[in-house]
């Protein structure tokens, strides 16, 4: 309630609804308040109350005490009471720390304190340690702990060991960090077949890009084929798609036939469109089809195509031909 209070424009009442709550022995109306008394400037009775919800068990509250002794100059103070937050079971004092230190231009005091996140367990730190390391140019210290991190599941960590050995020029190993499987649904490839093609090197690119379609990704081939064509490598671009499409990507015959459509090649855009629907795709070839005939003043196929689809001879079907639409909506 004292949120709505707030957030109505209403301080007086939020603080009241908070001062209400607090009453009845609520930790969250504490730090409500504070909140409130903070941004109303009365900085001390906001971390008293602060420090009150801190004794009664809440981190979040203890993590704000830290920020304001740091922001009130305390810097001994704020780590003393992240220390006692890392007693309790976390890291987010310290890293908050940090993150104030960073902003304040003190790089070597917000290491230390991710440091001492990390060594306390926390992957976040490490990762932000990590990133501390490369931006002062120690890419070797920084591969370490992004390797740190990655071997507590980071994949982020992971993704960045990749870049890293791939800069270093160390492709072997670079792939076979990609070549891992626990990846959680992400596409390592990607970022390194883009990395190389924007490195300039399109034959590694490409070569990478097919033994990933051959072991079943076949989107790294459509991601490097749409690079292609917005480089203007139209060629290229329609070269890929076609690779992606003999290993059985039924999107990558979509997308080449809309840039043969694009060029004015409507014979070859039907066809492409065609074998996208023979392959399964969904309504969309059929619809494109369809448009493809009015545009040719051919209304009365363009109408069986958007509501029959094709027969198995690849022409527009009649409501007697049971044709692909009709297979695919059943």
């Amino acid at each position: 309630m004292a949120r709505l209070r707030e957030q109505a424009g209403d301080p007086a009442g939020a603080e009241a609804e908070a001062v209400r709550a607090v009453d009845r022995g609520s930790t969250d109306a504490l730090t409500t308040l504070a909140s409130l008394r903070k941004r109303a400037g009365d900085v001390v009775g906001a971390e008293a109350l602060y420090r009150q919800a801190a004794e009664l068990g809440s981190i979040p509250a203890l993590v704000d005490v830290a920020r304001l002794r740091e922001q009130a100059g305390d810097p001994a103070g704020a780590e003393a009471v992240a220390a006692l937050a890392v007693e309790r079971g976390s890291t987010d004092a310290q890293s908050a720390l940090a993150w104030l230190r960073l902003e304040a231009g003190n790089t070597r005091g917000a290491e230390a304190l991710y440091q001492r996140a990390a060594n306390h367990g926390s992957v976040a730190a490490l990762l932000s340690w990590a990133r501390l390391r490369k931006r002062a140019g120690d890419v070797v210290g920084a591969e370490t702990l992004y390797r740190q991190a990655a071997e507590q599941g980071s994949i982020p960590a992971r993704m960045e060991v990749i870049r890293l050995r791939e800069q270093a020029g160390d492709t072997a190993g670079a792939e076979a960090l990609a070549a891992r499987a626990d990846w959680d649904g992400l596409n390592p490839y990607r970022g390194l077949v883009l990395q190389r093609d924007g490195a300039g090197d399109a034959a590694g690119a490409e070569a990478l890009a097919l033994r990933a379609a051959a072991r079943g990704d076949t989107g790294v081939l459509v991601v490097l084929a749409q690079q292609r064509w917005r480089a203007g490598d139209t060629v290229g671009s329609e070269t890929l798609y076609q690779k992606a499409a003999d290993h059985g990507d039924v999107k990558a015959l979509q997308y080449l036939a809309r840039q043969r459509e694009q060029a004015g090649d409507t014979a070859a855009a039907e066809s492409l469109y065609q074998r996208a629907a023979d392959r399964g795709a969904d309504a969309a070839p059929l619809y494109a089809l369809a448009s493809l005939r009015d545009q040719a003043g051919d209304s009365l196929n363009a109408a069986r195509l958007r509501q029959f689809g094709l027969t198995g001879a690849g022409t527009p079907a009649s409501g007697l031909d049971f044709g692909r639409f009709s297979q695919l909506r059943s």
